[in-house]
């Protein structure tokens, strides 16, 4: 006669265990090793797309917002009117968005969800290929995303809306004002309204130096704020964390300046 072993109680309890913990294991770091609900993609991101650039963020709530700026031709950066935005989940390894509102028609339409693979995502690099067209997408991350415990930027100043003409290279070249809308960004809310006499004396000074080479990218505009970070540092003290700049025009027409001016004021 055969005789048939059975396992204890406690044995099979214990493969149960290794079984469950085993299974969760797996949905927790899914097939690609990556976290499955797309916390990775928290923030703000930047794709250059020929003159169209897209600052893409997304949020803990799965909604996501655009601002589109392009590249025209009396100034090389101009801040779209509007925006676009909507909603957004991870699935499987790809990056469903659904557009819900656009105010602005450059490569988002309502009610379209567009569908991404996600070939790379990490804490600087985004990239992405659209499933209907082949076509690859890469991201730059705008600013790292703040560490647990870190606090949000406490306080922004805001400076009064700042034109100067540009430098020359040639003298029969033509007259060029640069336009800039910024604010100071403080992690001390308790930090005072009014700052150092020398800031816009000094800021006034660096731009007015500055050629049409010198702020004809968005590249070259980050370059320039890092720059003006940098001077600004010693009048602003240790509270002073970042620049934003909010709005940029270029322009050789009187009328954009003006048109500049009071949408800021």
């Amino acid at each position: 006669m055969q005789v048939v072993k059975t396992e204890t109680k406690p044995r099979l309890l214990l493969k149960l265990k290794v079984i469950l913990l085993m299974g969760c294991f797996a949905l927790l770091t899914g097939c690609g090793g990556k976290s499955t609900d797309g916390d990775f993609l928290l923030g703000s991101w930047r794709i250059e797309d020929q003159s169209v650039h897209h600052l893409v963020t997304f949020r803990a709530n799965h909604t996501w917002e655009a601002e589109v700026r392009t590249e025209g031709q009396y100034s090389k950066i101009v801040k779209k009117r509007g925006g676009v935005n909507g909603t957004w989940q991870v699935d499987q390894g790809r990056l469903n968005m659904t557009t819900l509102k656009a105010a602005i028609d450059i490569g988002w339409q309502e009610g379209l969800t567009e569908v991404f693979a996600i070939l790379e995502g990490n804490k600087t690099i985004l990239k992405l290929q659209q499933i209907h067209t082949g076509k690859l997408k890469t991201f730059k991350r705008v600013r790292s995303r703040k560490k647990d415990g870190q606090k949000d930027v406490a306080a922004a100043i805001v400076m009064r809306p700042i034109v100067v003409n540009l430098s020359k290279m040639r003298a029969h070249a033509k007259d060029r004002f640069l336009c800039v809308s910024l604010a100071l960004n403080m992690n001390d809310p308790s930090v005072p309204s009014r700052v150092h006499p020398r800031v816009r004396e000094t800021t006034l000074f660096y731009l007015s130096s500055l050629t049409y080479m010198d702020v004809n990218t968005n590249a070259k505009i980050d370059e320039v704020k890092g720059r003006l970070f940098s001077l600004l540092k010693p009048y602003m003290g240790d509270q002073f964390t970042d620049i934003d700049i909010r709005r940029v025009v270029v322009t050789t027409n009187s009328k954009k300046i003006e048109s500049f001016l009071a949408a800021d004021s």
